[in-house]
């Protein structure tokens, strides 16, 4: 689950509000639909602010899907270490990139109309810029929030896949060891010298005695050190 941010410009006139966008954009459907409640194209301060509102409720609406496919991705993970999850863990940390500078971006807009008050906004309009900056600053906050936990996340299954690979390692070693203990003890039987109990029938069973006995003791040694 991958989101991305577009740029949405409002100009203000005399007459009308006008939205310019280079993609479609989702959320304009809503007040052209009239889906928007108490919207009104003639109060244009007004409509300004219920765009940004809404756009701020939008990404709280996101950041929570977000949030809900990151729970799941790390319940999959508990359960087995795969790429799949992984990459998708990824591709959500890459939407709140793009969240968060978007929620930044907006919450300058927002402290601008705030500070200067550029649109002769009244006292009823001012309180709904309040809430829209209330909203805003939760929206980044829970995108940093969500950020977090998942770099979190990142580096715990890392340490735990680099945990696992050591043990892989360690284990593969210690066994390969063991498997050159029977090769060792037959190459020395195997030379043409005069060696103590190369002249007995069951000199063949002694020979893999030695390697046996050899490798248990190597192989206790590895487990009393955690080895394997």
């Amino acid at each position: 689950m991958v989101y991305e941010t577009a740029p949405l410009a409002i100009i203000i006139t005399n007459t009308a509000v006008i939205t310019i966008n280079g993609e479609p954009i989702p959320l304009l459907s809503l007040f052209a639909e009239g889906k928007v409640s108490n919207f009104d194209p003639r109060r244009q301060n007004r409509s300004v602010l219920q765009f940004l509102y809404q756009i701020s409720i939008s990404y709280l609406t996101y950041l929570r899907d977000l949030n809900k496919a990151r729970e799941a991705n790390e319940n999959k993970l508990q359960r087995s270490l795969r790429n799949e999850e992984l990459y998708g863990l990824m591709g959500i940390q890459r939407s709140l990139v793009y969240f968060m500078m978007s929620l930044r971006t907006d919450r300058n807009v927002l402290e601008q109309l705030k500070r200067s008050n550029p649109l002769g906004l009244d006292e009823d309009d001012q309180d709904f810029l309040e809430d829209t900056i209330i909203e805003n600053q939760q929206a980044i906050e829970m995108a940093q929030i969500s950020n977090s936990i998942i770099n979190e996340t990142a580096d715990t299954y890392s340490s735990i896949i680099n945990n696992n690979m050591n043990g892989v390692m360690k284990f593969l070693t210690s066994y390969s060891i063991l498997l050159t203990i029977p090769t060792l003890v037959f190459s020395f039987y195997g030379m043409n010298v005069h060696l103590p109990l190369a002249d007995m029938k069951v000199s063949w069973i002694i020979t893999i005695a030695i390697s046996v006995a050899i490798a248990v003791v190597l192989a206790f040694q590895f487990w009393r050190n955690k080895f394997f």
